[in-house]
């Protein structure tokens, strides 16, 4: 029994604690306290363009967070009145700012100024976690 222990459930155990976990969203916010896994979290998020999906995830006085599913890439375009800060919560792709491209990861976190011409082409399907400041009134989105 010891041997069977050893050899099949210990690996087993190994490779379940090295495996990651996916990223989780939690909020203490205004209103009730709130967990969810990104695969929970991206279910029910509406298409907005073909292979984009999003929708708001909460809200503070002074920021609104949505969370961003996307397969194909932006168009590039331009928030006027917001600043944007975005954490890659799964897959990777390439952001091109003005004429700059960034690799980005899961893990990695980008801001891109209010006015900065800007899109996003996902490899394979990405999530992210949108932070515009300030707060979402209403739509703030042009093509240069």
């Amino acid at each position: 029994m010891r041997a069977l222990l050893v050899t099949v459930v210990m690996p087993a155990v190994v490779v379940s604690a090295c495996s990651p976990r996916s990223p989780h969203l939690v909020w203490e916010g205004r209103g009730d306290a709130k967990v969810v896994s990104v695969e929970e979290a991206v279910i029910p998020l509406p298409e907005v363009a073909p292979g984009v999906r999003t929708g708001p995830w909460a809200s503070t006085e002074d920021a609104t967070f949505q969370l961003l599913d996307a397969e194909a890439a932006e168009r590039p375009h331009v928030h006027d009145d917001h600043d944007l800060t975005v954490v890659v919560l799964r897959g990777a792709g390439v952001l091109v700012v003005e004429d700059r491209e960034y690799a980005l990861q899961v893990g990695d976190v980008v801001h891109v100024g209010r006015g900065r011409a800007h899109h996003f082409h996902p490899h394979g399907t990405v999530t992210g976690l949108a932070i515009y400041t300030p707060r979402l009134e209403r739509s703030d989105y042009r093509e240069p």
